[in-house]
C-alpha cells in the first residue's frame, strides 16, 4: 500500500504507475488516514445487483430478517457519530 498526500487544493495525487489503463479506485476513509483501493475491473464492471446478489443469497441462506438488518445498520451508524 502506498501513502497518497492531499494537495493544497484538497485533491489526491495517485502514483504515475497506478495512472496506467482505465483503472477505478476506492476511496476508504477513516479517522486516521485516507486509503487508495485499486477496484478489479471485473468488479467495478459489475452492476450493483450482480455484486450484491452473493450477499443477498447468503442472508437468505442464514436466514437473516430485515429487521436484524436494519438494527445492525442503526447501531453502526450511532458508533459512526459517537466516533
Amino acid at each position: 500500500m502506498k501513502r497518497v498526500r492531499p494537495l493544497s487544493d484538497g485533491t489526491l495525487q495517485l502514483p504515475p504507475e497506478w495512472l496506467e489503463g482505465t483503472e477505478e479506485f476506492l476511496l476508504l476513509e477513516s479517522a486516521e488516514a485516507i486509503v487508495v483501493k485499486k477496484v478489479r475491473r471485473s468488479v467495478a464492471e459489475k452492476t450493483f445487483e450482480e455484486v450484491a446478489a452473493p450477499f443477498r443469497q447468503m442472508a437468505r441462506d442464514l436466514e437473516v430478517k430485515a429487521e436484524e438488518v436494519e438494527r445492525i445498520i442503526d447501531e453502526q451508524r450511532q458508533a459512526k457519530r459517537k466516533g
